[in-house]
């Protein structure tokens, strides 16, 4: 028992000597200051005056009219976030810079300009303005310019990626629209360097049409073959069959396969081809000699209260004489100039519409000459319209017939009982494929095309517009990706200039940041943390 009160005795005497020791231990501990609320807390407790704002603000005029002072290009060596703004931190790197040059007096102090600045940062420091200046700056990098400079950063990030996608895309699709051009004239059968003399183009497509007597020869090679012929003996004697009369049938369909055609005349080639062979380039004389007036509308014109008394001819002429004056001006030759640059203008579009006028000639005359070549029944199916649609007509009757036939075979139709004419539903199967076959060619899309390119100027043009289109379409897309990318670069300009600012900012807010809690705790003879928000903006 004695030894624990003693022991209790020593522990307690040493607590009492460690008190009387250390009389102010608390003031070893830091103050914690948030970063948002550090002008007012040194405003509240008088570490700088209340009216501090208005003495910041004539400290920093003086600086800014010091700093007109100043060499050119001088301040351009002090890199940071805060150019061009004049504040104690600032001040404090003029005269830091200035100090390596400058002279003191016989009292130490600066002289000349580095006196100056020596002064402002004085008062900068006398009654801790520039802690209360460095409170708001901090306030605002942290709260406004960081954070916007970061969400800039992070669009202008995803604006160039999208950028580089829309570049990518386009020139993908560049090259399809290149592809699709192609295989448009090859379908067309033009050449592509053709689309880019669009006054030739119009001859070009119908020299792509040279091919239309062939496709019509094919189709009408095949309706003359055996196996047609046979479709159409049975066909007449099935009907013959049936009737006591003797109908006629298939007449277009029998002169095509018979070789009876009438044959084609010159107005009608001539109205097939659509375009004039020639084409009259004379000058277009307006006659206005032989205008009708008109009497029931005529405009009257009334001439009541104009003077139109002549002066008399022996007026006294006027004794001033007129001054001959010098401009020292030459015009001559600027009227035949002008009339030279506009006739040269008119005679290259007139050569050039003429050039494109023989070709289109040239492209007609071939075509009809590949017309005359062919046999009467190609050149009247080629040229006559309606003549080619009454034997499709007569085909499609024919392949009509032979489907009834057939499904009535298949069926074994009791009709079909007795008749000395039935066919089997194999051989009924291949005339329906032959059929098919001749209304194919008759009806090919080529076949078609073509026809639609000599007969029809509309299509022509049409056509036309549509190859220039898929020709300017590839150039366009190549240009709107060259934009992108142009577009793409000023970005990623802009974000690099973003990101300097942006580290010149958290550099310069960790400085200030320093340098308060230093001059703070100076002051107050304690240690000073600023907390807050501040940490997480500055370690991003």
């Amino acid at each position: 028992c004695t030894c624990n009160l003693f022991l209790l005795a020593r522990m307690f005497a040493k607590l009492v000597g460690e008190g009387f020791d250390k009389p102010d231990g608390e003031q070893e501990l830091p103050i914690d200051i948030n970063y948002a609320k550090l002008v007012e807390w040194v405003v509240d407790r008088k570490v700088v005056p209340q009216d501090w704002k208005s003495k910041l603000e004539i400290i920093q005029k003086k600086a800014e009219a010091e700093a007109k002072g100043l060499p050119p290009g001088f301040l351009a060596q002090f890199t940071g976030a805060q150019e061009g703004s004049m504040n104690y931190f600032r001040c404090a790197e003029i005269l830091n810079k200035m100090k390596e040059t400058a002279e003191r007096g016989m009292l130490g102090s600066l002289k000349g300009d580095a006196g100056k600045w020596e002064k402002i940062v004085k008062a900068y420091e006398s009654n801790m303005i520039h802690v209360a200046e460095g409170g708001l700056i901090m306030a605002r990098n942290v709260d406004y310019e960081i954070p916007y400079l970061r969400k800039q950063t992070a669009r202008n990030q995803q604006q160039i990626e999208d950028l580089e996608r829309k570049s990518s895309e386009l020139v993908t699709s560049a090259a399809v629209s290149k592809e699709q051009f192609a295989q448009e004239c090859e379908r067309i059968g033009i050449p592509t360097l053709a689309v880019l003399h669009a006054d030739a183009l119009d001859a070009q497509l119908l020299l792509s049409a040279e091919g239309l007597p062939r496709n019509v020869y094919e189709a009408c090679d095949f309706i003359k073959s055996n196996e047609i012929k046979a479709i159409i003996e049975y066909y007449q004697r099935f009907v013959a069959q049936q009737t006591s009369s003797e109908p006629v049938l298939l007449t277009v369909l029998g002169d095509v396969v018979n070789g009876c055609t009438d044959s084609v005349t010159d107005a009608m080639v001539q109205e097939w081809a659509d375009i004039p062979k020639t084409q009259d380039h004379e000058a277009i004389v307006f006659d206005t000699n032989d205008v009708e007036e008109n009497s029931g509308n005529a405009i009257e014109v009334s001439w009541d209260g104009l003077d139109m008394d002549l002066p008399e001819a022996d007026a006294e002429p006027s004794s001033e004489q007129p001054l001959d004056i010098s401009w020292d001006i030459d015009v001559s030759g600027v009227g035949e100039a002008c009339e030279s640059t506009k006739d040269h203008g008119d005679h290259a579009g007139a050569d050039s519409q003429s050039n494109a006028y023989a070709t289109r000639d040239s492209a007609v005359s071939n075509l009809i000459a590949s017309l005359e070549a062919c046999d009467t029944t190609t050149k009247r199916l080629t040229v006559d319209t309606a003549y080619r649609n009454q034997l499709l007509d007569d085909l499609l009757e024919l392949k009509a017939f032979i489907s009834q036939r057939y499904r009535e075979s298949k069926n074994q139709s009791a009709s079909m009982t007795g008749l000395d004419v039935s066919v089997d539903a194999p051989t009924l199967e291949k005339m329906l494929q032959d059929l098919d076959k001749a209304i194919n060619l008759l009806t090919a899309e080529d076949l078609a095309h073509h026809v639609s390119i000599v007969t029809n100027a509309l299509y022509r043009e049409r056509l036309a517009k549509n190859l220039v289109k898929l020709s300017q379409k590839e150039a366009k897309q190549m240009a709107a990706s060259k934009e992108a990318d142009v577009k793409k670069e000023d970005v990623r300009t802009q974000l690099m200039s973003d990101s300097a600012k942006i580290s010149a900012l958290v550099r310069d807010t960790k400085q200030i940041k320093e340098a308060v809690e230093i001059s703070l705790g100076n002051k107050l003879k304690r240690r000073i943390n600023i907390q807050g928000a501040i940490h997480n903006v500055l370690k991003q």
